[in-house]
């Protein structure tokens, strides 16, 4: 039997949209959108093929950390907004990039699902801000 990565990412991406559904009550389709857009924004960066795909797997699988305990977790001043709420802790990223350690990427992408909820501003999870934050795409960022 032969393995395909694309009906892995996309199994998996149903996977998050079933669980969605099942704790808030609706379906946004997160992982595809956040795909969608994140290569459409690859492909304006003119980055490469190998870029373009790690990049749209890495958005269908940066929810794939949220567990049960992680659906509950907040942190003090988080927005009051269903999507979250739903993603509200920080573990969820640190168990996301640890779940995705022997992923094989075409690239070498590191800490992606570990700090994609940082915000410029300092204001994620880990509170890295500004310049502190790691690009995905270092080459792209220091050019």
């Amino acid at each position: 039997m032969q393995f395909s990565l694309n009906d892995f990412l996309i199994a998996v991406s149903f996977a998050l949209d079933f669980m969605e559904m099942d704790r808030l009550g609706m379906q946004s389709n997160h992982g595809k959108r956040t795909a969608y857009l994140t290569v459409c924004i690859a492909r304006r960066m003119n980055l490469t093929e190998e870029e373009i795909y790690d990049a749209a797997a890495l958005s269908i699988l940066h929810d794939n950390g949220l567990s049960e305990s992680s659906l509950y977790e907040r942190l003090p001043g988080e927005w009051d907004h269903a999507v979250t709420r739903f993603e509200g802790s920080r573990g969820h990223c640190m168990i996301g990039e640890k779940n995705v350690k022997d992923y094989p990427f075409l690239t070498e992408p590191q800490d992606v699902i570990l700090y994609h909820h940082e915000r410029y501003d300092g204001n994620g999870y880990f509170g890295l801000k500004g310049d502190d934050i790691p690009p995905y795409f270092p080459d792209y960022c220091s050019g």
